[in-house]
Order: structure tokens, then C-alpha cells, then sequence
């Protein structure tokens, strides 16, 4: 099989092995590698897509912003663990989807769900 070449930017590699503990046990660094390597692979060949809810956090997050930014923005956060659309602590908070007197809830929404998210972070 003719595997295409895979390139561990620099920084990357830094990285990896400066987080290498193993308490007090060293790797053989070339074993270490082809591990980074087959992961980098993986990733190449089973990318982790952008959803229509990604994009549109982006674009309220960076009003304007093109394709471009939102690439580096989403490699920034393909890994993070993604919380519930809405998770189960709120849902009775949560609006129908009904106009309810002049709020929209699809604002309100997304307002108590980021609160949400802050205060989680926050801890």
C-alpha cells in the first residue's frame, strides 16, 4: 500500500514530547513518532466535520469573517468536548419554538444556553 507522507509540523512535535511522562521511563522517540504519526493519519483519512450549528456559532462569534477564519477556528475547536445541544439541567428553560410576544426565542435560547456554558466554566 503507497501511504501518502505524513509531515508532524514542529511545534506539534515540541508539544508531544514535552508531554511525554512516562515517571521517569523514556520512550524510544521514534516509536513515539510513528504513534503521532498514525494519529495525524487517522485524522487525515476520518476528518471531523463542521456542523451548520459550528458555523453558525462562528459567524455570531466573528460577525463578517469568511471561509479562511472559520477553517483555523474550527481546527482550534474540533477536539473540545461538545456539550448537549441542550443539556438536560436546562431544558424546562428552554422557549417552544413560538413567537412569544415580541422575544424570539431562538435569541433567548441561545442567550440562556451560553449563560449556561459560562457558568459552567466558571467553576
Amino acid at each position: 500500500m503507497n501511504e501518502k507522507s505524513i509531515v508532524v509540523p514542529p511545534e506539534m512535535r515540541k508539544a508531544f514530547f514535552a508531554a511525554e511522562t512516562h515517571h521517569g521511563l523514556k520512550y524510544d522517540p521514534v516509536v513515539l513518532l510513528r504513534m503521532l504519526e498514525a494519529a495525524i493519519r487517522w485524522l487525515s483519512e476520518n476528518p471531523i466535520e463542521a456542523t451548520y450549528t459550528d458555523w453558525q456559532q462562528f459567524c455570531s462569534e466573528k460577525p463578517g469573517m469568511g471561509v479562511e477564519p472559520f477553517a483555523g477556528w474550527w481546527q482550534r475547536r474540533m477536539f473540545f468536548n461538545r456539550e448537549p445541544e441542550v443539556p438536560e439541567e436546562i431544558k424546562d428553560l428552554i422557549l417552544p419554538d413560538v413567537e412569544s410576544g415580541f422575544f424570539k426565542p431562538e435569541i433567548l435560547n441561545a442567550r440562556l444556553l451560553e449563560a449556561y456554558r459560562r457558568g459552567r466554566e466558571s467553576k
